[in-house]
């Protein structure tokens, strides 16, 4: 999803700025240089809002779901050590470096 957005708001940038380079001989008879830049200021605009909101929202995500590795390897921990009466050691070893591998997500 977040390509497919990026792709919709550049291909208006990319649009205009070709036409722009393909009239530049326009632009300059007609002095429009203003009316042209406003049009590019806006584009860009709307790109960069875009790219702002989509790597805020995947920083978000990964955020959550750190969290909830984190409650998952405090429960883990819990079970373990506090309700477990010591027969489960081999087990409590290799759940908890397999529940830690998997907190690799970075925000």
């Amino acid at each position: 999803m977040s390509n497919k957005a990026r792709e919709i708001a550049r291909s208006p940038l990319i649009g205009h700025l070709n036409a722009s380079l393909e009239g530049l001989t326009t632009i300059r008879a007609f002095k429009a240089y203003e009316i042209i830049k406003d049009e590019f200021d806006r584009y860009q605009d709307h790109y960069t809002s875009i790219n702002y909101i989509i790597h805020n929202s995947m920083r978000a995500l990964a955020f959550v779901l750190g969290s909830m590795c984190s409650v998952f390897i405090t429960v883990v921990i819990v079970r373990f050590l506090i309700i477990s009466n010591g027969s489960y050691q081999c087990s409590y070893h290799i759940l908890l470096s397999e529940s830690i591998g998997r907190i690799s997500i970075r925000y």
